[in-house]
């Protein structure tokens, strides 16, 4: 005898048929490339507890720890100086995880043969972070308007009367940034305010790296005495504000090392939290022009922005690469910073779920058959 199934009826004698089991969704497959640095040096730590294992690998991207590991699957893809191609690809578009062209140059044209030879979509294709280098950006970003770049050079001047003829050839003002090739954060850097300081590049390490960048400064200082640095995001179409660090020195960064001595700790939250809703709100529809520009001039899906946003509505660059710190949750407690983390996190996932969205939805070249 067949048993009869039963319907719940509700108060209003409205039938409610029996909700079906949805199957889960199968995870998306990624191909995640990953680059050793030229100079082959990593760091490997294991934690106090013993329990878990810590790297430090220079020039990678902030993303593949932050995606739902519930919606995708990676194989990881190790590619850098001394190594063979790697073994056949696994199903699934590829993640150039490698973010750094100054420091995983080999990495990051042994990514390029891959994505050539599979034919594959690709998130952030390593042509595009091969472009990524300060004085590529300077030159790829300049001419959009409301948006102020700072002159860039490269240069392999090894002393201060060299330096001093190059900048002077290139057309560069007076104060300049100079900094080592592959350095970030502030470090191994040195602010010259006449030709006759350009003697302070002495005091550089450039043991690793001989080459440097010189960069315009521009002096951003708010009506308050204060400098103010944001981190924008571009993901896709996608412009999403990441956080807004406030100091007292124009050297403004979050390293703890240096926010010891830059950063404005009083009231910080007080001033940053509110700036998300004014971002939103007020700002994001006016500066969507300026960032929507960047994404397809630097053929990136994924970058980072480190700007000054000038009360004048002007923005000025600092950096714009792949390699920034985004998607980690630093807050213990759901407060608009969390909120804006959270919001990135979702719309890196989302597009990584779309590769017909990308901007290198299928390679140049190859048969994708990889």
């Amino acid at each position: 005898m067949n048993k009869k199934r039963r319907f719940a009826v509700t108060p209003f004698a409205r039938v409610v048929a029996p909700r079906k089991k949805v199957p889960a969704r199968k995870p998306i497959p990624l191909n995640v490339l990953f680059g050793l640095p030229d100079d082959r040096l990593a760091t490997i730590q294991i934690t106090a507890d013993g329990r878990r294992l810590d790297y430090d690998l220079p020039g990678t991207v902030d993303i593949v720890h932050h995606i739902p590991p519930e919606r995708f699957t990676a194989e990881w893809v190790y590619l850098g100086p001394g190594q063979g191609q790697p073994a056949k690809l696994r199903a699934g578009a590829l993640l150039n995880h490698i973010g750094d062209a100054d420091i995983c140059s080999q990495a990051l044209e042994f990514a390029r043969q891959v994505v050539s030879k599979s034919g594959r979509a690709c998130f952030n294709h390593p042509d595009a972070i091969a472009g990524t280098t300060r004085d590529r950006v300077a030159r790829v970003l300049t001419g959009i308007p409301g948006l102020d770049v700072p002159k860039t050079i490269r240069t392999a001047a090894l002393t201060p009367a060299e330096l001093r003829s190059v900048v002077t050839r290139e057309g560069l003002e007076y104060p300049v940034l100079i900094r080592v090739v592959g350095h970030h954060g502030g470090t191994n850097m040195a602010k010259v305010d006449t030709p006759r300081d350009v003697d302070e590049m002495d005091q550089l390490d450039r043991s690793a790296r001989s080459e440097l960048y010189v960069t315009e400064f521009r002096n951003v200082i708010g009506s308050d005495g204060l400098y103010r640095k944001f981190r924008i995001v571009v993901v896709g179409d996608d412009v999403l504000m990441r956080h807004m660090i406030t100091a007292e020195n124009w050297l403004v960064h979050a390293s703890h090392l240096l926010a010891q001595r830059t950063r404005k700790t009083p009231n910080t939250k007080e001033v940053e939290f509110p700036m998300f809703a004014r971002f939103d709100s007020e700002l994001r529809e006016r500066l969507l022009p300026i960032f929507q520009e960047i994404g397809p001039r630097l053929d990136l899906d994924y970058v980072g922005v480190d700007c000054a946003i000038l009360e004048s509505g002007e923005v000025v660059l600092f950096e714009a690469n792949a390699c920034m710190t985004v998607l980690g949750q630093t807050q213990k407690e759901l407060n608009p910073k969390a909120v804006a983390i959270n919001r990135i996190r979702e719309s890196v996932a989302n597009l990584l779920a779309s590769p017909s969205k990308w901007r290198h939805a299928r390679s140049r070249t190859g048969n994708g058959k990889g």
